[in-house]
């Protein structure tokens, strides 16, 4: 069910790569996996596109270094 959930993260991105939501919810997905540095990279490559984005640096700021 997880990889299901993951995969359609990943379309929703294709499409709207800009979505902030999608990358949130992905990173929370990929920690849950224990993927700590997949999600890290994940927020990191929006955070790059709009360093403004509090939500996603906010997120950052928690998975810690």
């Amino acid at each position: 069910m997880l990889g299901l959930a993951e995969r359609e993260f990943e379309q929703c991105l294709r499409v709207a790569p800009d979505y902030e939501q999608a990358y949130l919810n992905l990173a929370q997905l990929e920690v849950a996996l224990g993927h700590k540095d997949r999600a890290r990279a994940l927020l990191q490559e929006f955070h790059q596109r709009h360093p403004e984005n509090k939500p996603v640096e906010e997120a950052l700021r928690q998975l810690g270094p």
